[in-house]
């Protein structure tokens, strides 16, 4: 089976301030086309703020609706705000009566998803056994990433490298030994960058009672890229059980960045088993989010 972790359906598009979508039937005969069997549907609202909590819902609520339509093909990830807790526990209280999902999906808050004031919340993610899927916003000042389109081609990878080395050096893993969180697009910079911070440890004023890398070890990737070697490399640092398919299908810039095939193909040319392979297309994916009656992954 191959799940598509990294499958957007309505988006937020910064750049002309508009929410984009398409047909679902278009969706699933091109998710046909890639022989991709099911894909982790997110929507994503306009970049975390204290004044869109009503978009939450009615994403959410769109969400829940095209997963009830297309139950074989979609697998849900609710929008769950972080820039509070008080919204934050609000909206996923929502998601779990109304969508009962086994992931959720996540926009860092000011470059970070482990500000201490939402520690709680994390409590009721692990307490329900929900994996974590944090997708990158254009970090600020948004003025540096306009031109060149430098918002999605480094501006995300940035941001997902910030929030994840908070994450680490905070003690958010540490304090949450069970907490699962994916990051997109190979981590963004961090594989390439995890010795450099792991250098750090001795100087970064963190108190966490293990270096950097062993917290790494924990995180999970997905494989949207766009170069064979980036990908190989980063097999080799995380192992293929740490890597998942994603396409950053519903992008809306679709011709630059959403390119199944060579993401499929790239995983195929990975010098691993075929078992291995097999992992990377789908069977992480269905252990982490519970597909087909699989057990949650082990700790």
């Amino acid at each position: 089976m191959i799940i598509d972790v990294q499958h957007h359906w309505t988006v937020f598009d910064p750049y002309t301030e508009k929410y984009a979508a398409e047909p679902l039937e278009r969706r699933i005969a091109e998710m046909g086309q890639y022989g991709i069997d099911k894909a982790a549907m997110s929507n994503q609202p306009k970049p975390n703020d204290r004044t869109n909590i009503e978009d939450y819902r009615l994403l959410n609520g769109q969400l829940k609706d095209a997963v009830e339509k297309y139950p074989d093909h979609f697998i849900p990830l609710p929008s769950i705000p972080l820039s509070d807790l008080k919204s934050g526990r609000e909206i996923l209280d929502e998601a779990m009566s109304k969508i009962e999902p086994s992931g959720i999906f996540v926009r860092p808050y000011k470059g970070r998803i482990d500000a201490p004031e939402i520690w709680p919340l994390y409590d009721k993610i692990c307490n329900e056994d929900l994996t974590v899927v944090v997708h990158p916003i254009y970090p600020e000042p948004t003025e540096y990433y306009k031109p060149y389109h430098l918002g999605g081609s480094v501006g995300f990878m940035f941001n997902s490298t910030l929030a994840a080395a908070y994450a680490i050096f905070s003690g958010l893993l540490e304090a949450f030994p069970k907490l699962r969180i994916v990051f997109p697009h190979l981590g963004g910079t961090l594989p390439f960058l995890i010795g450099r911070i792991d250098n750090t440890y001795e100087i970064s004023g963190s108190k966490i009672p293990k270096r950097p890398i062993e917290y790494f070890k924990r995180l999970y990737f997905d494989t949207a890229c766009y170069h064979q070697e980036a990908l190989d490399y980063t097999c080799k640092m995380v192992g293929p059980d740490k890597l998942l398919l994603g396409t950053d299908y519903g992008c809306p810039y679709k011709e630059c960045f959403v390119k199944p095939a060579l993401q499929i193909g790239m995983i195929n040319k990975l010098d691993i088993s075929e078992e291995d392979k097999k992992k990377i297309l789908g069977d992480n994916a269905a252990k982490l989010l519970k597909v087909e009656a699989l057990k949650p992954i082990a700790e």
